[in-house]
């Protein structure tokens, strides 16, 4: 398996953020698989064989990318973990860090929703191991939620994540920077609307949509 070389990187080398930020801006306009080293070196404005002195491959350029945005999601889990109160102000806190991630790591971001699939077996279950970890954090939320009378006790918790998930991470594929709406107001916004699908007790009957409905 073709492994990043550790020569000229590291949490201090600027120009080894350099590379990956330019890498993640190419393959997010070009397209992964369309996207060559070649393009990668010459937006870098270095040689082949320069870049070379940084991965291996392409994919271990994809790879420290991909791997990146998701030490953002951790570190968001890791303060969401810290926040204290109902479990529908915590689930509503954990989604608009999440979502802001997506917005202002647009490119980073897109790769991972995108070209995932482009990485090897074993990258690739490193970063669902994550995705697997942020999951269980929400459905435990969700579960915490139905005990604490905040969210809706019909709600499936697997399915639900699921939704939660694919509306926030979804933000990638409209949002730009130059767009009508700022990354907060988005960030807010899309965290009020997956929240409120789970809330129960707020409506002027005292139902939610499920209780008013269902049999």
């Amino acid at each position: 398996m073709s492994t990043v070389t550790t020569a000229s990187r590291g949490p201090f080398s600027a120009r080894w953020q350099e590379v990956l930020d330019v890498s993640a801006e190419v393959f997010f306009r070009r397209g992964y698989a369309e996207a060559s080293v070649g393009d990668v070196a010459a937006a870098l404005h270095m040689t082949k064989g320069s870049l070379y002195h940084y991965v291996r491959t392409k994919e271990d350029l994809l790879y420290e990318i991909i791997r990146q945005a998701h030490d953002l999601t951790l570190e968001n889990l890791q303060r969401a973990r810290a926040v204290k109160g109902s479990a529908l102000d915590r689930l509503h806190g954990y989604f608009v860090g999440h979502i802001r991630i997506n917005t202002d790591h647009l490119a980073k971001s897109t790769l991972i929703y995108r070209d995932l699939h482009n990485l090897s077996d074993d990258r690739r279950q490193q970063i669902i191991s994550v995705r697997d970890d942020i999951e269980t954090y929400v459905r435990g939320l969700l579960g915490d939620g139905a005990r604490d009378g905040t969210v809706c006790p019909l709600v499936d918790s697997h399915l639900t994540s699921i939704e939660m998930f694919s509306t926030a991470n979804g933000v990638y594929q409209w949002y730009r920077p130059n767009g009508p709406h700022a990354a907060d107001e988005v960030a807010h916004s899309v965290a009020d609307f997956v929240v409120s699908a789970v809330a129960c007790g707020s409506a002027p009957t005292g139902l939610c949509f499920r209780h008013a409905h269902r049999p």
